[in-house]
């Protein structure tokens, strides 16, 4: 955006107020700012009424309407020297806002007669401040889902993990118990079967005692068997020697 010619600045000096006005009216007027009071806009166009109360403050003659004569020797002409520049300077601020609001808020930086340069702010961020946008909307419903689940998550996870750690613990109680019992058990087994083995081995010595006596018992029966045999044969032949011989 070039600063006006020399001649729209002898123009803007004339009627400062006048120019001011109607181009303040222009740019509210924008199709992007209707119905909407914007800050720097207000801000803007009370500039142009400050600077015409501090020069009827310096002591120049006033108009009926609120304007003010600028002398034209000494102090009068170095304040009217100043209102220009600051009129210069907002003009330009304007038609570099107006820019800004057509072209969709690109960003820019403002020459001011310092050569000092300032981000100015786009007009859709102006009117959409402090609105949040519907991508915000989504993403913060998701991270409101996403904080939902991951703590039904660890509800179920708690609800899961605990029964099965109450049932694994005690699961482990009655498994160290029954390894503590089974050293017991199985010593009373072991004197158990030790007592049954004994029992067996006299049952044993028993038994081979009264093998023998059997077995005496029975020598003996067959030597009185053989005894009485050959008594029978003695007496069958004298028996048979007296048939002869009668």
């Amino acid at each position: 955006m070039k600063i006006p010619s020399l001649e729209q600045s002898r123009k803007m000096e004339r009627t400062p107020c006048e120019e001011n006005t109607r181009r303040l009216q222009g740019f509210k007027d924008s199709p992007d700012l209707q119905g909407s009071a914007d800050p720097p806009v207000q801000d803007t166009g009370s500039c142009g009424q400050r600077v015409h109360e501090e020069a009827g403050e310096a002591g120049g003659p006033k108009l009926p309407d609120g304007g003010v004569w600028v002398q034209a020797t000494g102090e009068g002409q170095s304040q009217h020297h100043t209102l220009s520049q600051i009129l210069l300077k907002l003009m330009h601020l304007l038609e570099l806002l107006r820019d800004h609001l057509e072209r969709g808020g690109s960003r820019r930086q403002v020459e001011t007669g310092s050569s000092s340069t300032e981000d100015v702010p786009s007009g859709r961020s102006l009117l959409n401040k402090g609105k949040p946008s519907r991508a915000q909307k989504k993403a913060s419903q998701r991270n409101e889902e996403l904080s939902r689940n991951k703590t039904n998550h660890q509800a179920e996870q708690r609800s899961f993990h605990l029964p099965n750690t109450l049932l694994l613990n005690s699961e482990i109680q009655k498994l160290h118990l029954k390894l503590e019992a089974e050293p017991k058990l199985w010593e009373k087994h072991i004197k158990y079967l030790e007592r049954k083995v004994m029992e067996v081995k006299a049952r044993c010595l028993q038994v081979n005692k009264e093998l023998a006596k059997v077995h005496k018992k029975a020598a003996a029966a067959h030597w009185n068997l053989g005894l009485y045999r050959s008594m029978a044969q003695d007496l069958h032949r004298q028996g048979r020697k007296n048939l002869l011989f009668a």
